[in-house]
């Protein structure tokens, strides 16, 4: 009897973790897809800023264009959702981008029906009366879309219709699926609708310093797993909603620059990436052994200098979350902290990619109350500088220039990283967001933490058969080059 608990007991363990890892990848992908579309968000975002705020150079002309094709990016985002969604989880992702493409136009076209049939509310979108489902819609459809695409692959048809076989047969399959979506969608979005509106509604109108300080504490703890994206997707482009000259303006970046005085409840960043994390790094550089503090400098300054002018905060908290979860912890707190203090003092501010010098100056014209950020900012630094500094000697964290000497004396090569993951047959797939490495793997157990830790990874993350390897902003082109590398050993 208690042989067989056990083995129940193991079984169900077994079942739980392989359902995590499952998970784990699946959220791993979907955020690295999300990363895409709002990586346009900073074009949108200069743009509006640019013919809101014109330069000298701008003409009266060319700032009308900006704003058309600043706004047209944020009219376009639930297209690009799906497209994103579509080419970020199918193997051909030229097929996959066409069907969602197709997929979207019939699905909106297919709701503005409906919406005339069962006389539902609408609003004109690229010209035709529809329900608008926002992001959620685009969602839908790119997650439709793989679905048909997979299923096409095993479409056998008669020799006379023989050239309909196969992946060609995805954007006829499309159609009834997504009138079908459509269908079900208009009998369910307006109450579904009606509640997230009523929660968008408490987060921008009714507790707004609640609504951000929770987002920005969790928006930080997700960032060690890469998953911050999926946080960030309702807040910066569905919460709240503004009409600018008669035309519905979702999301908090789009009602910001659309001139919503409600709008601007993301200041509290600022506090954090231009103040907090900077002083965070130089309390790690001055802890750090003598011997090894010149070293550090040049990592953990160009770290601090890096997020005070971009937002690129990972260099700097990869340095203590692992030796530090605690620490990490109170960070993310502070975090949340900040940005309910600033919507309490009602400070407005937005941004477009993150929360750095460059974004804080583009769109500075249209904040508001920012002369308490010059308030707030040195005190947040302050706070941090004491609470790192503190904890590091109190608790002997082993932050860099901590560690025993390491030996940098011998440059590794490509090969050397491929080994230290494992070997070229161990990487299944490999992809990059901004700021790390994105890999599946064979065999997590011979990916070689401390070796890469050696030849400059940040952080190492490894859940399941999925590893995440941080190396700050040249994440990108380190993958080029050892993906470049992996094809020419084909």
């Amino acid at each position: 009897m208690g042989y067989d608990l056990e083995n129940r007991s193991s079984s169900v363990s077994k079942q739980l973790r392989l359902f995590s890892q499952r998970w784990f990848k699946f959220a791993q992908r979907l955020s690295q897809a999300l990363l895409i579309p709002i990586a346009i968000l900073p074009a949108a975002g200069v743009m509006l800023g640019l013919s809101a705020n014109p330069l000298p150079f701008v003409s009266t002309e060319l700032a009308i264009v900006l704003s058309n094709v600043g706004n047209l990016i944020f009219t376009m985002m639930p297209l690009l959702f799906a497209i994103a969604i579509a080419i970020g989880f199918c193997k051909d992702q030229g097929i996959a981008a066409f069907v969602a493409v197709f997929g979207f136009g019939v699905f909106v076209s297919t709701m503005g029906a409906l919406t005339t049939i069962y006389q539902l509310p609408s609003r004109p979108i690229w010209g035709i009366e529809t329900m608008d489902t926002g992001i959620a819609g685009g969602v839908f459809v790119g997650a439709l879309t793989c679905f048909v695409v997979r299923v096409s692959e095993d479409v056998k048809l008669p020799a006379v219709f023989s050239f309909f076989e196969g992946q060609r047969s995805a954007a006829l399959i499309i159609i009834p699926f997504s009138m079908l979506m459509a269908f079900i969608l208009a009998h369910i979005w307006p109450n579904l609708a009606y509640r997230i509106d009523s929660l968008s509604l408490w987060a921008v109108y009714q507790d707004p310093a609640v609504a951000f300080g929770v987002y920005g504490t969790i928006e930080r703890l997700l960032i060690p797993l890469g998953l911050h994206h999926i946080w960030n997707a309702p807040f910066y482009l569905e919460v709240g909603q503004y009409f600018d000259d008669g035309q519905l303006v979702r999301g908090e970046i789009a009602r910001y620059l659309a001139g919503d005085p409600a709008a601007g409840n993301l200041a509290g960043g600022y506090l954090i990436k231009m103040w907090g994390l900077p002083a965070a790094a130089l309390a790690i550089w001055r802890c750090a052994d003598k011997a090894e503090r010149n070293r550090v400098a040049g990592i953990m300054l160009s770290a601090a200098t890096a997020s005070w002018l971009t937002g690129i905060t990972e260099p700097i908290e990869f340095a203590f979350m692992f030796v530090a979860p605690l620490l990490f912890l109170i960070h993310a707190l502070l975090t949340g902290l900040a940005y309910s203090v600033c919507v309490l003092l009602e400070v407005k501010h937005s941004v477009v990619f993150s929360h750095g010098l460059i974004d804080f100056s583009l769109l500075f014209a249209q904040s508001k109350n920012t002369s308490w950020i010059w308030f707030l900012g040195p005190l947040t630094g302050f706070i941090y500088y004491i609470i790192f500094r503190v904890s590091i000697v109190a608790f002997n964290l082993k932050t860099p220039g901590r560690l025993e000497a390491e030996n940098n004396g011998n440059k590794e090569s490509l090969r050397s990283m491929i080994s230290a993951l494992g070997g070229a047959d161990n990487i299944v797939e490999l992809n990059a967001c901004l700021t790390r490495l994105r890999l599946s793997v064979v065999n997590p157990k011979l990916v070689d933490k401390p070796r890469l830790m050696r030849l400059g990874a940040k952080g190492v993350i490894k859940v399941g058969n999925g590893v995440q390897v941080v190396f700050g902003t040249k994440a990108e082109s380190l993958r080029k080059l050892l993906q470049k590398y992996l094809d020419t050993r084909k």
